[in-house]
């Protein structure tokens, strides 16, 4: 997940691909409904909705049987938003996040969702939220169309 602040409404952008079978085969790239106060709270709303897109994808994939029995793993490049979705303290800067996005902790919990740390240039979801390089951008290009492993 990666984030971009708007530059009239200082809201982010969040964006993230759901990968099958090592390529993408759902994303998205939209700005967020609220401000986000700090990138942790940003991050955090966005690997939220990463986390219920996966959801949805496993109920699909359930449906045609192809049920899923480990959690899905979602890269998180940012630290302070992995340890909020482990509930591992920074309590007191975070209560003014709205509760509804606190789902994901319940989806981490509960083994259907794995979040994990990823290195910042290996973020694939940096190609929806900013402009990069062309070696960055071909990169994770080639990672989401399945062409390179993902790293």
């Amino acid at each position: 997940m990666l984030i971009m602040l708007g530059s009239k409404d200082r809201r982010s952008v969040s964006g993230w691909a759901l990968m099958l079978n090592g390529a993408a085969v759902t994303w998205s790239s939209k700005r967020q409904p609220v401000t986000a106060i700090s990138s942790t709270e940003s991050e955090f709303y966005s690997v939220s909705q990463c986390a219920l897109d996966c959801v949805y994808l496993r109920r699909i994939m359930e449906m045609l049987g192809y049920k899923q029995t480990n959690p899905t793993p979602i890269a998180q490049d940012n630290n302070a938003c992995i340890f909020l979705v482990k509930g591992s303290g920074m309590y007191n800067r975070a209560k003014h996040i709205d509760t509804r996005v606190y789902r994901i902790r319940e989806l981490s919990e509960s083994g259907e969702v794995k979040i994990y740390k990823v290195a910042g240039e290996n973020q694939p979801a940096d190609i929806f939220t900013k402009s990069l390089p062309r070696p960055a951008f071909e990169k994770h290009r080639s990672s989401l169309m399945g062409e390179r492993p993902y790293a």
